[in-house]
């Protein structure tokens, strides 16, 4: 295909340079442009970039669906025009951007499954490419694609489709640092089965939501996960029994099956904070041995979750990050769905203190 380019052409691009966008610690905006229908963003959208500055990130992991984007008419304004606006409020207030790719499972599926809904994909890439040039190539990076389903696809394949990728995005930005993840979902393991690319201006992201029977209890979009509740971290295996037993009393008979199914398929044992360690720390060594630089670029607890293991979590994710020097975004500075980490537009001084923020 005309978009391949060989190793040796993506190793010349960057081989000797490191990475030109430099994240510590940041926050994902959702709601903001990742929109089925698109919204055009308001000075009062733009103003809370302030408030995440003030409140100690450093960057914001931007979710964009390709979809609007894809479908802007050439000759509109919009919804490039809301992207430029974001890119130059975050610059004023001193916040690195890393613009994502969101997109729900179906399209991402048809891309991945190659053919023209791939074609269309890797233009989009080339075109954002071309308008993410003109900023500062330290102060913005681009990742191609988020949560990638593939999970029976073999690595040398995901490695290929993501090089399609990456050499889309380099045809117009050469500069641009980009944030690559592994297949299923992104999640850690995922990452670790990877070979390398032969570029050395990409940064490696996975996300983590371990264990998923707690970060997802009271989830509104899963028939099941929305019925979890009271489910604890520290995990201790000797409570679940009794823990399944709650839920199921409380939940409608006729979801009874589906809830049970569903526990026991998440149920890992015990888990606590050396578990939680143990799988960042997984990551950091395959990052280690392959030469690479990793970013955790989403952390996601339910505020359903018991409060005082929900902030316990997240500082034990946000650590175990740390301590591998790592850069992380957590998940989200507002959400729809209650991932948000802020309360009424406002980060709380217990929340700042699991995060680490000043």
């Amino acid at each position: 295909m005309r978009w391949l380019l060989t190793a040796a052409l993506l190793a010349s691009l960057s081989t000797s340079q490191a990475q030109t966008l430099q994240l510590g610690r940041g926050v994902n905006l959702e709601g903001w442009l990742d929109q089925t229908q698109f919204q055009p963003l308001d000075e009062a959208k733009l103003g809370q970039l302030k408030m995440i500055r003030a409140a100690g990130f450093d960057f914001v992991r931007l979710m964009v669906n390709p979809n609007t984007l894809i479908a802007a008419v050439n000759s509109a304004a919009e919804p490039f025009a809301s992207l430029t606006r974001v890119l130059k409020a975050a610059q004023q207030n001193k916040l690195k951007v890393l613009l994502t790719l969101f997109d729900e499972a179906p399209t991402k599926d048809a891309v991945i499954a190659g053919g023209k809904a791939r074609d269309t994909y890797l233009a989009l890439l080339e075109k954002l490419g071309g308008v993410l040039a003109a900023s500062d190539p330290r102060m913005v990076g681009l990742e191609p694609i988020d949560q990638p389903g593939a999970c029976d696809l073999a690595p040398a394949a995901w490695t290929q489709l993501e090089s399609q990728l990456v050499a889309a995005v380099r045809r117009s930005a050469p500069r641009l640092t980009l944030a690559v993840t592994g297949p299923c979902y992104s999640d850690y393991y995922g990452l670790t089965t990877l070979r390398p690319l032969a570029d050395a201006n990409l940064i490696y992201s996975f996300q983590y939501v371990e264990p998923l029977m707690f970060t997802q209890q009271g989830n509104p979009t899963n028939s099941a996960w929305s019925y979890f509740a009271g489910v604890p971290y520290p995990l201790d295996k000797s409570r679940l029994p009794a823990l399944l037993s709650t839920i199921l009393k409380a939940t409608p008979a006729a979801s009874r099956a589906l809830v049970k199914k569903e526990f026991e398929a998440r149920t890992v044992g015990s888990f606590d904070q050396a578990a939680l360690a143990g799988q960042i720390n997984l990551v950091s060594g395959w990052a280690q041995r392959s030469g690479v630089k990793v970013l955790l670029s989403s952390f996601a607890v339910h505020r359903s979750a018991p409060p005082a293991d929900r902030l316990r979590w997240l500082h034990d994710v946000r650590m175990a990050a740390e301590a591998q020097k790592m850069g992380w975004a957590v998940w989200s500075w507002e959400s729809p769905y209650g991932y948000g980490v802020t309360e009424q537009g406002k980060l709380l001084p217990e929340m700042k203190k699991a995060l680490g923020l000043p």
